[in-house]
């Protein structure tokens, strides 16, 4: 924080950060909104979003789900 911003920052407009991560099976995109200050740069997160997403194609992930008896249905007890 510069010496101009001891009273407050100026911050500008809301720019938009989006982030792509590889690990394992699994793909996370970050999707953040951060404002940065004109004057000394410092940078303040306004929202940030995470989503987490299943690389693998979905027919292999319907064939194990198919296979496991998890098909959305109890089964019946007769």
């Amino acid at each position: 924080m510069g010496l101009r911003c001891l009273l407050g920052h100026d911050f500008g407009e809301i720019e938009i950060e989006r982030e792509r991560e590889e690990e394992g099976e699994e793909m996370v995109v970050t999707v953040r909104e951060v404002k940065t200050c004109a004057r000394c740069d410092h940078r303040r997160v306004v929202s940030e979003n995470k989503e987490v997403t299943s690389i693998r194609p979905p027919a292999e992930a319907t064939a194990e789900t198919v296979s496991a008896g998890v098909a959305g249905e109890e089964p019946s007890a007769e």
